[in-house]
């Protein structure tokens, strides 16, 4: 009779473990990164391509300033250094560029899994100069790609062009602004290459 029993607790429980374990694996989701279901980045559409369709256009920057969008420098205009949150200050170069090759990044299918891949990688040299060469020249060195851009527009900003406005302060103690000349010089997958300059005040009132 003990001996019976046990048996069926046994047979039982098997049978639970092989349940349960059946059940699990039906259950399980399919890895959508694996197989058929994953689509690695691929390029939009070649550099030859993408070339072809900027050189419909006049290939120009226009170098200013702001994060969002182009704001053009004039005459008299007045510019503050923004502070970053670690201590650091900076301007926020901003460029508008026609006929260039934007770049790309591309994702895979489904997003998320692996990397996103960047493709004809754009080159901007931002650099700011000060008066009489008292303090180095300060140049931002961007080489991505133009989010949402086109090889008809694009813009780029928020490019952090660094400075130590202390330093500056004590390089010009006599003076609370100084001007200041901007130049970029941008290079596309195409081998175009455009150039701009601007000018502007930089506030020493800190």
């Amino acid at each position: 009779m003990s001996l019976s029993t046990n048996g069926n607790k046994k047979t039982l429980r098997l049978l639970f473990l092989l349940t349960t374990a059946l059940s699990t694996t039906a259950c399980e989701p399919q890895n959508a990164c694996e197989g058929s279901n994953f689509t690695p980045p691929t390029q939009t559409f070649t550099t030859e391509e993408v070339c072809e369709e900027a050189a419909l256009y006049e290939a120009s920057v226009t170098i200013g300033y702001g994060s969002t969008e182009l704001n053009e420098f004039y005459e008299g205009l007045v510019l503050e250094v923004q502070h970053g949150p670690q201590g650091g200050q900076h301007i926020y170069g901003s460029v508008l560029l026609t006929g260039m090759n934007p770049g790309e990044r591309v994702y895979s299918d489904p997003k998320g899994c692996g990397q996103a891949e960047v493709y004809d990688n754009i080159s901007i040299v931002y650099s700011l100069s000060f008066p009489d060469e008292l303090y180095p020249d300060v140049v931002f060195n961007f080489g991505w790609w133009a989010e949402d851009g086109t090889p008809e527009e694009s813009f780029v900003g928020a490019m952090q062009v660094e400075m130590d406005i202390w330093t500056v302060i004590n390089t010009y103690p006599d003076q609370i602004e100084i001007p200041m000349e901007a130049h970029v010089v941008v290079t596309d997958a195409c081998g175009t290459t455009v150039e701009d300059s601007g000018s502007f005040m930089l506030s020493l009132d800190e």
